[in-house]
């Protein structure tokens, strides 16, 4: 990020993207030959109909388009989408781009003169640069119109061009994607070349003396064409001499690579071609994609720092408005929310991370915040807001106080209702669960030197209530408290054990604030770690899986509803230095699945479990944080 220079004037006072132009002439070429000869003039599909028709085609009436040539409305009546083209839900009927970008060096080499004109190396590797930060955000965006994949090649190709004139078209450009191909051997499903042009050469179809400063098409393969408007290239491009062309001709490439007649431009509603100019800003490095977004903005060059921007991409709806609105076209990256969401919390650092999991336990990076407390002793996750979207969930936060938070699933967390500094300072235990039957996890508060415990109704506002009085005489000695279903009751039943005295308690709540017994189990192992709920096996109840690190013991456990428990399997071969042991949907399987995080290795390993009492791994990570706190699913 470098200081706010002066604003200097953009080189070329309109900015428009010629792709459209060129699917309606491809499109009357095809279907008219006797309107536009399959082979193209040298002066450009615009030197048979003008720009402004070409341009407009596809919207322009049957009067509009007779007054420019009298067959034109029955060619425009026989372009009509393919039935399987057409998808509900969705702006395009073909897949978005999956593959790697390359940049072509184009060596035009002048035989008239002797000369040669070309982008130099060095604006070469600035623009390889900034398209390989700035693949990231459009690859996010264009994820509104499907999956997508975005690889940059970090070495440019050279191509020699032999030429008379500094005029050429876009059949010329057709040609050089054929020679590229043919000699570097590349894969036409997933190749881009993007032609970086230099100034003082002319494609006919992307005269920049009239404006038009790129578009991409399809040929051999996808290509986009960029006119290059200076030399001396720089990554945050304040000088706006190639970077809104060029993240303009990605993105829409990526949306839409077979460049169909069909499909939508994704930019031009908002940057460019519907006199609307919005660009989002970055600064990079940054830990995610979400904490690397500033802000969108009209304005250019920015009062703000940045490191490099993207023109603007139409949400999902909103590509065929001219213009888009402001909110259509100015907004963050689309975060991705994956099967599931993990927050991790690093309490000495102050630092709360949120990942979205696929079903493989691939991670991604939603949001870094670098600005949390540092003296939050108990996270637990529940339902005490209403959810905004299905991905959505909600927290509390506990230090003495409480707060509690909406989470929107993709790492944005939001308090909801006060804080409350009036909770007692001194609970050990916070156990989430219905014990009241409303719409909303209500809480079980228990101080372990104190042996009390205490039930508590949430509202949904972040306001709470007490179901029952408080209840007294409990052990002081209750290491672990696990919410599940261990009975019929409709309510959330409790486990408690006492690590010291090898005991086991499970425990039936009445919807009111009340316990009573099930069963108390004083035979178990005064050795176990960990205790973790889950479905394990196919009961009715939940089941449970102990850990005792000292033996590298797993043990899995079914529970029958009477407070009796079962061994259904476990192995004696695990670390046995597991810091936590987090359960969740990591891999889609019909059971839960487990997370085991190691601090001083900083090592995190995805386990399946197969309803059986066995595990394997789905996926393992080193290089994690020493220091995370906590680590929940959401």
């Amino acid at each position: 990020m470098h200081p706010l220079p002066i604003t200097t004037k953009p080189p070329v006072a309109k900015r428009i993207c010629g792709t459209r132009a060129l699917k309606n002439a491809r499109a009357i070429q095809k279907l008219a030959p006797h309107i536009i000869p399959a082979q193209e003039p040298l002066e450009g599909f615009s030197s048979i109909l003008p720009f402004n028709v070409l341009q407009q085609f596809h919207t322009m009436s049957d009067a509009q388009l007779a007054a420019a040539h009298p067959d034109l409305p029955g060619v425009k009546k026989q372009l009509q989408p393919p039935p399987a083209k057409i998808q509900p839900f969705s702006l395009f009927g073909d897949p978005p781009f999956k593959g790697t970008i390359y940049f072509v060096r184009i060596l035009f080499d002048l035989l008239s003169s002797g000369g040669a004109v070309n982008v130099s190396v060095a604006d070469m590797k600035t623009a390889i640069q900034y398209a390989t930060m700035a693949v990231r955000p459009l690859s996010a965006y264009c994820t509104q119109y499907g999956p997508n994949s975005l690889t940059v090649a970090q070495q440019e190709i050279d191509l020699v061009v032999p030429v008379t004139t500094a005029k050429f078209n876009d059949d010329t450009v057709r040609h050089w994607v054929y020679l590229v191909l043919g000699q570097k051997l590349l894969n036409h499903d997933s190749t881009c070349l993007i032609f970086l042009n230099p100034p003082g050469m002319i494609n006919t179809d992307a005269d920049v003396t009239q404006g038009i400063l790129g578009y991409h098409d399809q040929g051999d393969c996808s290509y986009c064409f960029v006119n290059v408007l200076a030399p001396n290239l720089t990554i945050e491009d304040r000088l706006d001499l190639y970077a809104d062309t060029l993240s303009h001709e990605i993105a829409e490439m990526t949306c839409d690579p077979d460049a169909s007649f069909f499909n939508q431009e994704v930019c031009d509603a908002c940057a460019g071609n519907c006199n609307n100019s919005w660009r989002n800003f970055f600064v990079d490095p940054a830990p995610s994609l979400g904490n690397s977004y500033v802000q969108s903005s009209r304005t250019f060059p920015p009062p703000f720092p940045y490191t490099y921007f993207i023109a603007s991409i139409a949400s999902q709806g909103h590509a065929g408005d001219c213009p888009a609105a402001g909110g259509a076209c100015g907004y963050p990256p689309p975060i991705h929310a994956g099967r599931s969401e993990l927050m991790f919390y690093d309490r000495a650092n102050g630092v709360g991370e949120f990942y979205s999991v696929d079903g493989q336990a691939g991670m991604d990076l939603q949001l870094n915040h670098s600005d949390f407390r540092r003296d939050w002793s108990i996270i637990i996750p529940g339902n005490f807001t209403p959810k905004q979207n299905p991905q959505a969930s909600s927290v509390l936060f506990y230090d003495g106080q409480g707060e509690f938070y909406n989470s929107d699933g993709r790492g944005h967390i939001s308090l909801t209702g006060p804080t409350h500094s009036d909770w007692q300072k001194v609970w050990t235990h916070i156990i989430p669960g219905n014990f009241s039957g409303g719409a909303f996890s209500d809480l079980l508060f228990y101080n372990r030197a104190g042996g009390y415990g205490e039930f508590w109704h949430t509202d949904g506002k972040g306001g709470i209530s007490r179901l029952g009085n408080q209840h007294t005489g409990w052990r002081t000695s209750w290491m672990v408290i696990i919410p599940g279903k261990f009975s019929d009751s409709p309510y959330t039943d409790l486990l408690f054990y006492d690590q010291a005295a090898g005991t086991g308690e499970f425990y039936r709540t009445d919807g009111k604030g009340s316990i009573s017994l099930i069963k108390s189990n004083t035979n178990w192992r005064k050795t176990w770690a960990m205790i973790i709920p889950g479905k394990f096996s196919n009961g009715k109840y939940t089941d449970l899986l102990f850990y005792e690190p000292s033996s590298g013991t797993g043990d899995f456990w079914v529970t029958d509803g009477k407070g009796d428990v079962a061994r259904i399997g476990g192995a004696t071969n695990w670390r046995h230095d597991w810091t936590m042991i987090v359960p969740g949907n990591y891999s889609g399987g019909p059971y839960t699945d487990l997370l085991f995080y190691e601090a001083s290795t900083g090592t995190g390993e995805f386990w399946k479990t197969d309803g059986r009492g066995n595990v394997s791994l789905i996926k393992g990570y080193n290089g994690w944080r020493t220091t995370w706190t906590s680590i929940f699913q959401l």
